[in-house]
C-alpha cells in the first residue's frame, strides 16, 4: 500500500534530503595540519554564509568552490588514483607556506597521515582533503575561493 501523506518513505529520511547525509557519521576531526598549513587569518568564512543571504547565491558560489577544489585536488594527485601520497600532499603543504626539507617532510607525513586517520601507503583521499581545505579550525586548511585561483 501506498505510504500516507506525510510519513517517511522507504529509503528516505525525515527531512527529505539524502538518508545517507543524515546516517553518516559526523566529520572526523582533521588532527594538526601541515607545518606553516594555519587557517586562513583574513575576513571569516561561516560555512553556507553568503553576504547576500541568497540561496541561488549560495548554491552556485558552492558549486564553484567545490570545482575549484577538485581542480586543485586533480593538479596534486599526479598519479590519479584519487589519494594524495607523501610527495602530492607536500604540493599542497608547499601552497599553504611549508617550506621545510624533504627530510622534515619525511618525519612530517606519518605523523598527519596518523591525526588524519589515513595509511602512509595509501594517502589522505580526496574527501578528506576536500574538507581539510574548507576546515577553518586550528586543525584544518582553509583556502578563500580566491587563494584557491591564486593556486590553481
Amino acid at each position: 500500500s501506498a505510504p500516507s501523506p506525510g510519513s517517511p518513505v522507504a529509503g528516505s529520511s525525515p527531512s527529505g534530503g539524502d538518508p545517507m547525509e543524515e546516517s553518516a557519521p559526523a566529520e572526523v576531526a582533521m588532527g594538526s595540519p601541515p607545518p606553516g598549513c594555519e587557517p586562513n587569518t583574513g575576513e571569516e568564512h561561516v560555512a553556507g554564509s553568503s553576504p547576500s543571504g541568497g540561496d541561488v547565491e549560495e548554491s552556485a558560489a558552492g558549486e564553484e568552490r567545490n570545482a575549484l577544489k577538485r581542480r586543485l585536488f586533480a593538479l596534486w594527485d599526479t598519479d590519479k588514483d584519487g589519494f594524495l601520497k607523501k610527495d602530492e600532499l607536500l604540493l599542497l603543504a608547499r601552497s599553504t607556506g611549508f617550506d621545510g626539507t624533504a627530510e622534515e617532510w619525511e618525519a612530517e607525513y606519518p605523523e598527519m597521515c596518523a591525526e588524519k586517520g589515513c595509511k602512509p601507503e595509501e594517502g589522505l583521499a580526496e574527501a578528506s582533503v576536500m574538507a581539510l581545505l574548507d576546515d577553518e579550525s586550528d586543525t584544518g586548511c582553509y583556502f578563500s575561493d580566491e587563494e584557491l585561483r591564486e593556486i590553481l
